[in-house]
């Protein structure tokens, strides 16, 4: 694949269907949106029941879209509906230090709770990258996230704005049920499997002494990370944990993907 970054550029190109057929393959691109100002292929709002007019396709892409619509989770809904299986759907969009660009700046456990594998989601990657005004038009690095870290409570803070690309493979037609943060089904499920354990060791009287134990434990554990600001950077990104986010060269992922 030999993408030409500056056909993004060419007054021809303002709209992203001749980028796609030229750089990528694609045999046929249509675009929806909501109104006609832009002069998209479909007018349709993301955020209601689709009708029957449109038609499935085999990659899904929202290049900053979703945070300007009322309803997110809709929209997945519909991406999801007009997507094949064994389809793609890829998305970028603010994750923070962009507030006034949209309604939203959508956190990686939203799409990581919505693309799990029983909703019929696979082969999840995740990136972040620098979307200051200096670095957006052509980054040189670009974060690849380690979506277990996520799953685990991983909190990631910049004193620049950044953007998350998130892509899913969708591998069978379900309806779609997502009921909370993957991360804090982690915590639960932990949870859960150490009070089981304190029980079975235990009787109940005891219990109620280790559990305030425990709290006081965790309490103090809190306030001394915080009183000590323990944090880790890189790059751009600063994570309350150690993780396990890569730091790569944009011309090397795409030399990996090809």
């Amino acid at each position: 694949m030999s993408f030409q970054f500056d056909d993004l550029f060419n007054k021809d190109n303002i709209f992203a269907e001749k980028v796609f057929l030229k750089n990528f393959g694609s045999t046929k691109c249509d675009s929806i949106d909501i109104n006609g100002y832009e002069n998209p292929t479909h007018i349709y709002d993301l955020t209601t029941e689709l009708n029957n007019n449109l038609s499935q396709y085999d990659t899904i892409i929202d290049s900053g879209s979703i945070e300007h619509t009322k309803n997110p989770y809709k929209t997945l809904e519909n991406y999801s509906k007009l997507c094949k299986i064994n389809g793609r759907i890829i998305i970028n969009t603010p994750l923070n230090n962009l507030s006034g660009h949209g309604f939203f700046q959508i956190s990686i456990d939203f799409f990581l709770s919505f693309f799990s594998k029983e909703n019929g989601y696979t082969d999840l990657e995740c990136y972040v990258v620098n979307w200051s005004e200096l670095s957006r038009f052509y980054p040189i690095y670009i974060y690849k996230i380690d979506l277990e870290d996520i799953r685990k409570g991983l909190v990631m803070r910049s004193a620049k704005p950044l953007h998350v690309f998130f892509k899913a493979k969708k591998t069978s037609e379900v309806k779609i049920n997502m009921t909370g943060q993957e991360s804090y089904k982690s915590i639960y499920e932990n949870q859960a499997s150490l009070n089981s354990n304190i029980v079975d060791k235990y009787n109940k009287e005891y219990l109620k002494s280790t559990i305030i134990i425990l709290n006081f434990l965790k309490l103090s554990f809190l306030f001394f990370k915080s009183f000590i600001n323990t944090q880790y950077r890189i790059g751009d990104i600063t994570t309350n944990e150690k993780s396990h986010i890569k730091k790569i060269k944009i011309k090397d992922l795409i030399r990996t993907k090809d």
